[in-house]
């Protein structure tokens, strides 16, 4: 049984800090501030693309073909830019 428990718990440690990771730095707090900080930044979106949370106005900005997309954190953004650009055209057009 111990012998079992130790080839399981560095799985189950690697996973844990995984979990732990994945996730996005912002605190969801969803205030009128972040929306009306969105708009004055020339963000078209006023909730992350990624996570869905309100956008940071700290975080960092895409521009895709002139159109700034904001985001919950640098998480995110990094996420973005592994998208296709037919999925940024089309989440850019739903958005304007």
């Amino acid at each position: 049984m111990i012998r079992s428990l130790i080839h399981i718990l560095p799985a189950i440690l690697i996973t844990g800090a995984a979990i732990a990771f994945v996730g996005c730095e912002s605190d969801d707090s969803g205030d009128m501030a972040t929306t009306q900080a969105s708009a004055s930044m020339g963000a078209i979106n006023d909730t992350c693309p990624i996570m869905g949370g309100d956008i940071d106005p700290n975080a960092m900005m895409a521009d895709f073909g002139g159109t700034k997309v904001g985001f919950c954190c640098g998480k995110c953004i990094n996420k973005w830019n592994a998208w296709s650009d037919a999925q940024k055209r089309d989440y850019v057009a739903k958005s304007k």
